[in-house]
């Protein structure tokens, strides 16, 4: 031991320790501020006349004009699966009821719950990370908790809530535009029934594809929200740090994304 830290560099060592202070102090901060809103909903500050319009926004700007997007994106990849899975099966004998297993998996346990975190971190979370940038820069964070009012009530909690209902909202949109309206499209062309079609799925959705339906994008959409408000809070006083905690916020909630996704596949 006494001859590996003498050979390592000084400026190594220092860059090491800086590293992991400073992963350990942005990990803390977002640890913190999910406290706060987990105090926030325990509270019932949703039901706070001056939280619960911010919510409402909040959600209508992530998810509700998210939605011509979303079911765009739902019809093109969709169409995509359907007719590549389709044509593979129908032309393999007794095949057919593999078509519902493979759709479920492909669609509501990998590709819409990505797609639709994708669609939420470079539309909204960006846009989360340069509002409350702003906000801190110009103030009027400080001239919030100089008037007493709560940030995690009212600037984190109502962001994080709409991320968390608008990630399985938009997800499940997806998987039926997904699977249904891509047969419409498609699906006539292959020697499979509309109804045929829909048993298949119906017998092989099961308790756990509707849960990882809900779970992934729930635990994607709350470690993105809370890794955006974390590289918000992070900027100081200029505005120039606006584009680089913009940059850094959406690597690392990459980063995240990924691991959490790395997760739900060794389930």
């Amino acid at each position: 031991m006494r001859g590996i830290l003498p050979s390592m560099p000084l400026g190594a060592v220092k860059r090491l320790g800086r590293f992991a202070v400073e992963r350990a102090r942005a990990y803390g901060k977002i640890v913190q501020i999910a406290w706060g809103c987990a105090r926030a909903l325990a509270s019932l500050s949703f039901a706070n006349r001056a939280v619960f319009p911010v919510i409402l926004r909040q959600f209508y700007f992530t998810a509700v004009q998210a939605l011509p997007l979303v079911l765009f994106s739902a019809l093109v990849v969709g169409s995509i699966s359907v007719h590549y899975i389709l044509q593979i099966l129908t032309d393999l004998v007794g095949a057919y009821e593999l078509v519902g297993t493979l759709l479920i998996h492909a669609v509501l346990h990998e590709i819409a719950p990505i797609l639709c975190t994708m669609i939420l971190l470079v539309r909204s979370g960006t846009a989360v990370i340069s509002e409350v940038s702003l906000m801190k820069i110009n103030r009027e964070l400080d001239t919030l908790e100089h008037l007493g009012i709560d940030l995690d009530h009212y600037v984190h909690f109502p962001r994080v809530a709409a991320f968390i209902l608008a990630g399985p909202s938009l997800t499940l949109i997806f998987s039926v535009v997904s699977l249904v309206g891509s047969f419409l499209i498609f699906g006539f062309r292959y020697n499979i029934t509309f109804g045929l079609y829909l048993d298949e799925l119906y017998a092989a959705l099961t308790l756990k594809s509707l849960l990882i339906v809900v779970a992934k994008p729930v635990l994607m959409s709350a470690v993105m929200i809370l890794t955006a408000l974390q590289k918000a809070m992070d900027v100081e006083a200029a505005f120039t740090e606006v584009p680089v905690r913009l940059i850094q916020g959406l690597i690392r909630a990459l980063g995240i994304i990924i691991v959490v996704e790395l997760f739900f596949a060794l389930l």
